[in-house]
């Protein structure tokens, strides 16, 4: 199968030292999981108002490495200057935004987000959006961050029904609660179950709006790969969530 992880992340994790710290790191781990590209954010954009710094930080980790890995610029619609995010984003070849709206502690009703959101359907960029990074039981004591409700989801959606948004870490039930959001796509990395959950997936939203996605490297990715690599599916719909929506929705 050609893999193209949609969810993967810069290592700058401030609650713990990741163990896979390069982009040497995250190719031996994107190469044992058998992924040939992935799209990187700056995870630590979410730990800071201005996501400037993050972003050209960015691009200078995956800067030789442009065949294997592509950028996605982190904005923050509530920080006065993100529209530079966005110009920079065009100008440095990323291909999609990240929005980390739990982070940053915004509404995506809010008129900023979606301003953002109109913004970057206008420049032709998919929105990456973060439910969650990480299982809310192992959120530091002093700092639990509570994920994006698949309402707030479906309103964002609504609102700007052009936009090509993808929603990271949902688990099923959430997804199960978007249905009617046809403009919204989902990764597999934060579900972990039931035993068929993908087949309840594809009943409750079809093949074209899921795509691989790993957390990598907050997540190991073999587990997500494997998820799909197990599930009996036709070979159409295999490689439409290993590589074939994403590239339809990055233009890759």
């Amino acid at each position: 199968m050609d893999l193209l992880d949609i969810n993967a992340y810069t290592p700058d994790w401030p609650f713990r030292r990741l163990r896979h710290r390069t982009a040497d790191d995250l190719l031996r781990l994107m190469d044992a999981a058998g992924i040939a590209r992935a799209v990187v954010s700056p995870l630590g954009a979410a730990f800071r108002l201005d996501a400037s710094g993050p972003n050209a930080e960015l691009l200078e980790f995956i800067r030789n490495h442009a065949d294997r890995l592509a950028a996605a610029f982190a904005v923050n619609p509530n920080y006065p200057t993100w529209e530079d995010g966005l110009r920079e984003a065009l100008e440095g070849g990323a291909v999609a935004l990240r929005l980390y709206p739990n982070y940053h502690a915004y509404p995506t009703a809010d008129s900023a987000c979606i301003e953002a959101t109109h913004a970057a359907a206008e420049a032709g960029l998919p929105l990456l959006v973060a439910a969650r990074l990480q299982d809310e039981r192992s959120h530091h004591p002093m700092m639990k961050v509570p994920p994006v409700t698949p309402g707030a989801l479906a309103r964002l959606a609504a609102a700007v029904p052009r936009a090509r948004l993808v929603v990271t870490m949902l688990r099923l039930a959430e997804v199960q609660g978007l249905v009617e959001a046809p403009n919204l796509h989902f990764d597999l990395c934060g579900m972990q179950g039931p035993v068929g959950f993908l087949a309840q997936l594809l009943e409750a939203v079809g093949p074209e709006r899921l795509l691989l996605g790993t957390a990598l490297p907050l997540q190991y990715p073999l587990p997500s790969v494997e998820k799909l690599r197990t599930a009996t599916l036709s070979p159409e719909v295999h490689a439409a969530i290993a590589s074939g929506n994403a590239k339809r929705l990055l233009h890759m």
